[in-house]
Parts: structure tokens; C-alpha cells; sequence
């Protein structure tokens, strides 16, 4: 699929791995200095600090990639990350267990811009025929940054006998390595030159929602696109907290297991193009991922049925995320997908702000523990499926 698709592949795979690597690097930190008792406090906190600033500035990150040279925005936000990863290092190194909680929005915040260029470069950089392929590739590598970033954080919290400076300056050379790799690129050319920046941002969201209306099915893909992240935020976010509650294991154990989802979602990802492709296998597949949910609960030990359980949630996990995500890219117009991927990011976020927020309330205001919670978010999943099998029909 040529040098740029490769190029572009293997920066959002060191994105997704620094972006992943650096939060739990933040968890463990925080853990560190304030206890274990408060995990779930953590985790909840930490994934809305994170979550934030893709709500707040996807839109932004749409309009840009509209309106600038895509490869460019890729560029720029790849070096604005070292000087971020930079501050970071500082930070722990003077152990700001605060400020952490700033540079974590931060480096989010780079990405929420990051994310609109790196999808809506795709149609520009990769024949239309093999748009899915390029989906199912790029989603499976961002879901193996995402086991190589939780890998390492847990790894090197172990192996540096948790020295969250070493931890945080791997981030640096990884993040010098993407913005080198950037660098690379062919220019790509601007998709809407004129594009004059809107006096209210968010507008760019109605815009495009009114867009996509004509669209059969535009507005039930975008859903699920942003759906898949509330699943996915939760019980990456719940994962943790069970495996010290439930499995009473260490906290770095349930950053271990959350590789075994993120390789799940990665062969789904992959295995998408050949089993799916289309919206009417939505539903199935969100059926696929209560049963998951509710698995944890029923069958919590021993611990290796927890492998399959998380391997198995990844696989109809990606099969349930690559057709939304193909079917935005191929139904948008060519000047608005940017914008488009902007507005879907902008929903997926907001899932995934709910995602830590409905985390807060059913393991810490109600009190549930983390394994209970797991089949009420399975519940929930279920009515969503419902839904999706009703829309995917019209």
C-alpha cells in the first residue's frame, strides 16, 4: 500500500504505544505515592484527565486536517510531543504527582489533534479498494501500540524497580523516533484550502452531523464507532481494579492482561475484511462482547480463564470497530473527512468520558465490586445491541 501507508502505520503504532505506556506510567506513579486502597479512584480520575481533551479538541483536529497539508499536522504534532514528553520527565523526576495529571491532558491533547489526520490521510495515501485492509491494518497495530504500551509500562515498572524517570524517558526516545519517521512522509495536499476557521468550533460538529444525514446509516456507524470506545475505556479502566480486588494480584498484573484484550482487538482488527465489513454485524458482535462481560463475573478463577475471556472480548471487539470506522471513511465526502473522523472522535471521547464516569459510580458510589461490574456494563451492552440490531435494519 506504499511507503506513506507504512510510514503513517508505524507512527500511530508508537503513538498509541507512548500514549498507552505514559497513562499507566501516570497509574503506577500515582498508585505509588498514594495507595493502593484508592485504585479505582485513580484509575476513574486518570482516564477522565486523559479522555478530556479529545472531547474538547477533536473538532479543532478535524478542522486542521481539512484546511492544512494532513501530512503536516502529523509532523507538527509529533515534535510538539517531545517538548511535552520533555516537561513529563521533569515532572517525575520531582515526583509533581499533581502536575502529572496536567501533562497527562497534555499529551492527550496532542493526540486528539494527531487522530483526525492520521484517518483522513488514509483515502489519500491508499487506493479505494483496499480502504478496509488499510482500516483493519491501521486499527490492529493501534491495538498492538496499545499491548506494547501497557506491556512496557508494566514491564519497566518491574524492571526499574518502579524508577518512573527511566519509565518516562523511554516515552522521549520513542516519541524523537515518530517525529523522525514523520518526517518521511510525502507532502499530501490540502483537501479545503479555503476552509476559514469557524467563530464558534463546535460547530464544525453540527456541520458535519447535518452532512452525514442523508447517508443511510452514517449516524448509527459514527455511534458505534464511538460506542466501541465507552466498552473498551471501561474495562480497560475496570481491569486493573479487578485484578487487585478479585484476583488480589498486583496492579501490574491487570496492565499484563489488558495485553491479552489489546491483542484480541488487534487479530479482530485484522480478521474484520474477511468475517465483516458490513453494519448489520454490529449487533452480533456487540452480543459477543456481553458474553465476555458477563464471563468475568461467572468465571473469575482460575486465573488463565481470565486470558480467554479478555482474548476473546478483543477478537469481536475489533470485529465490532473496523466496519463503523471503514464505512465513515468510505461514505464521507473527500473535503470533509477529516472533519467527519473529527466529529466521530468527538463522540467516541464523550463514550469514554461516560465510561469513567459510570466506573466511579458503580465501583466507588455504589460500591459493586469490579466483578459485579462487569456483568452490569454486559447488561447494558446487551440493550445497546438491541438498539444497533434496529438501526442497522432501516
Amino acid at each position: 500500500m506504499g511507503k506513506n501507508f507504512f510510514l503513517l502505520n508505524t507512527i500511530q503504532f508508537i503513538d498509541a504505544l507512548i500514549e498507552n505506556m505514559f497513562k499507566y506510567i501516570v497509574i503506577y506513579f500515582l498508585i505509588y505515592y498514594k495507595g493502593h486502597e484508592i485504585t479505582s479512584s485513580i484509575m476513574a480520575t486518570t482516564g477522565a484527565v486523559f479522555i478530556l481533551p479529545f472531547i474538547l479538541f477533536s473538532s479543532v483536529g478535524g478542522w486542521f486536517a481539512d484546511r492544512w497539508s494532513k501530512s503536516k499536522i502529523i509532523q507538527i504534532t509529533r515534535i510538539i510531543s517531545i517538548i511535552f514528553f520533555i516537561i513529563a520527565l521533569t515532572f517525575v523526576i520531582f515526583q509533581e504527582g499533581n502536575l502529572i495529571y496536567l501533562i497527562l491532558f497534555m499529551v492527550a491533547s496532542v493526540a486528539s489533534i494527531f487522530g483526525p489526520s492520521k484517518y483522513g490521510i488514509v483515502p489519500e495515501i491508499v487506493s479505494k479498494e483496499n480502504l478496509l485492509k488499510a482500516n483493519g491494518y491501521l486499527a490492529a497495530f493501534t491495538f498492538f501500540g496499545i499491548i506494547a504500551g501497557t506491556g512496557m509500562a508494566s514491564w519497566l515498572d518491574s524492571a526499574t524497580d518502579e524508577d518512573f524517570a527511566w519509565m518516562t524517558g523511554v516515552c522521549l526516545i520513542l516519541a524523537f523516533i515518530g517525529a523522525c519517521l514523520s518526517l518521511l512522509m510525502t507532502r499530501t495536499e490540502s483537501a479545503a484550502p479555503e476552509k476559514k476557521w469557524p467563530l464558534f468550533v463546535y460547530k464544525e460538529i453540527f456541520d458535519a452531523l447535518r452532512e452525514m444525514a442523508p447517508t443511510p446509516r452514517m449516524w448509527t456507524a459514527v455511534f458505534a464507532y464511538g460506542y466501541f470506545v465507552f466498552i473498551g475505556a471501561y474495562v480497560q479502566m475496570n481491569v486493573i481494579p479487578y485484578s487487585v480486588q478479585t484476583l488480589h494480584m498486583k496492579p501490574i498484573v491487570g496492565g499484563y492482561l489488558l495485553l491479552i484484550s489489546s491483542i484480541g482487538i488487534g487479530i479482530g482488527s485484522l480478521l474484520a475484511p474477511k468475517l465483516t465489513g458490513k453494519l448489520h454485524t454490529l449487533p452480533w458482535t456487540g452480543v459477543g462482547m456481553s458474553v465476555g462481560c458477563f464471563l468475568f463475573t461467572l468465571f473469575p478463577h482460575p486465573y488463565w480463564l481470565n486470558l480467554i475471556w479478555l482474548i476473546g472480548l478483543g477478537i469481536v471487539g475489533g470485529l465490532f470497530f473496523v466496519p463503523a470506522q471503514a464505512f465513515i471513511m468510505d461514505q464521507s465526502l473527500p473535503e470533509s473527512k477529516g472533519r467527519n473522523f473529527g466529529t466521530a472522535n468527538f463522540f467516541s471521547y464523550i463514550f469514554a468520558l461516560l465510561a469513567a464516569l459510570v466506573l466511579y459510580l458503580f465501583n466507588t458510589v455504589i460500591g459493586v465490586s469490579p466483578a459485579i461490574s462487569f456483568t452490569w456494563i454486559g447488561i447494558v451492552n446487551l440493550a445497546v445491541s438491541g438498539a444497533l440490531y434496529y438501526f442497522t435494519k432501516r
